[in-house]
Order: structure tokens, then sequence, then C-alpha cells
């Protein structure tokens, strides 16, 4: 249930790299949702690391090859979808109780 860091150099300059890069992307994508207003408020690199660690342990599954050990076949890419849905889904923010959604407006073509 865990990757094998002990083969990995975690001082490898293009690892440190690599991992400050994706957690820089996903705590912009946090921030500038949060601004738009689309996105939950909270802890920025909280819900960053939440992104992080959902989408790591699918990858470590999948090259694991814990993912076709199931009572059926378990398409990466579905499940994948489906992960990011959900936490999508959980991360947007939700009007105030009682609050009036307003009707979506149809766009022109």
């Amino acid at each position: 249930m865990y990757a094998p860091y002990a083969t990995v150099n975690e001082n490898a300059p293009d690892l440190l790299r690599a991992r400050q890069d994706a957690h820089q992307s996903s705590m912009a994508i946090v921030l500038e949702g949060q601004a738009a207003g689309l996105l939950r408020a909270g802890d920025p690199m909280e819900i960053a690391l939440v992104l992080w660690a959902s989408m790591h342990g699918l990858a470590v599954l999948l090259t694991e090859g814990q993912l076709g050990r199931h009572d059926r076949p378990v398409q990466a890419v579905g499940v994948a979808k489906l992960v990011s849905g959900l936490l999508l889904d959980g991360l947007l923010r939700r009007p105030a109780s009682g609050a009036v959604k307003e009707p979506r407006r149809r766009r022109d073509r």
C-alpha cells in the first residue's frame, strides 16, 4: 500500500523541480478557483495536497497493478475521471442554505 520510496533519490534536482512545479500548479489552480468564487474556502495548500494525494494514490495503484485485482476489470481512465469528478464536486462552493440559485442563461450560438 505504499510506493517503494527507498529507491528514489529524494535530492535529485529533476525530482525536486518537478515536485515544486506540480505543487505550484495545483496551488495556482486552487487560488484561481477560490478567487473566482468557484471553489470552497479553505487553506489552498491543504486543498492542493488533497488533490495531489488523490491523484498520486491512483497513480500508485495503477503502476503497482492494483486496479486489476477486483471482481471485474477496472479501466484506469474511467477511475481517474471518477476520482477527479468526485474531488471537484466536493471542492465546489455551495450556495448558502436557503439561497436561491440563479437559472443558467442560454448562450446564443
